[in-house]
């Protein structure tokens, strides 16, 4: 059941969603239109040649949108702690930009890959990450399998998966499962989030590991910044 369901989502049920959001996206004036553009053209922004990127074989972080917040205290201690890698990150939703734009620690940020093997093959050929952390709970299927076949470690940090999800449920839970026997390590927020995982699949490799949002909300009151008068 579960290499049919991963077939169907492949062949069927992407391209037919891909299909629907380039027309979608057409008549969009908003986010839909700057992201499927931004995910057209690969629109990345580097503060580093893309030559020294590559060579030096990035850490790549995935945050869908608001999710970033759950990422910055991972990306500064990957800085602190590896200074001279690279850190790329990708986003699923425009809004994430903004965000994006203010981080001194990343070095490369764009789009998330449509969900197609020969993007997310470009992808990594184009930048050799040499490792995948995804924030929450946003990890695409092909991606995670791709990552896979070009021996790319992956891990998921600050994931809750409540007993409802709709990631838990259906066929769905197929695609899931599948997805998250793909990755190293998978840290959850809590001893419910990883019992409900290993409802899923026992053979999963889940630690808790706490809600890295905790760490920000210290970190800003640590370093608190003067606000605007005007």
């Amino acid at each position: 059941m579960s290499s049919f369901v991963f077939l169907f989502y492949r062949f069927v049920a992407i391209p037919l969603a891909w299909i629907l959001v380039q027309f979608a996206a057409f008549f969009d004036r908003g986010k839909l239109q700057l992201l499927v553009k931004a995910k057209n053209k690969m629109d990345f922004r580097l503060k580093k040649p893309l030559a020294e990127i590559r060579a030096l074989r990035p850490f790549w972080i995935h945050a869908s949108s608001g999710e970033i917040e759950y990422a910055r205290p991972v990306l500064r201690e990957l800085k602190k702690n590896f200074p001279e890698v690279p850190l790329l990150v990708t986003y699923s939703s425009p809004s994430a930009l903004r965000i994006l734009e203010k981080l001194s620690e990343v070095d490369a940020w764009g789009p998330l890959p449509w969900e197609f093997s020969g993007s997310i093959r470009k992808f990594l050929k184009t930048y050799q990450p040499r490792a995948l952390l995804v924030a929450r709970t946003d990890l695409w299927p092909l991606v995670a399998e791709e990552a896979a076949r070009a021996s790319i470690p992956q891990m998921m940090f600050a994931s809750t998966f409540a007993s409802g999800s709709s990631r838990l449920r259906g066929l769905t839970r197929f695609l899931t499962a599948r997805s998250l026997k793909k990755l190293s390590a998978i840290q959850v927020v809590s001893e419910e989030d990883m019992e409900n995982l290993r409802s899923l699949d026992s053979t999963l490799r889940v630690q808790i590991g706490g809600d890295t949002r905790f760490d920000q909300v210290l970190y800003r009151l640590e370093k608190p910044q003067a606000l605007p008068l005007s």
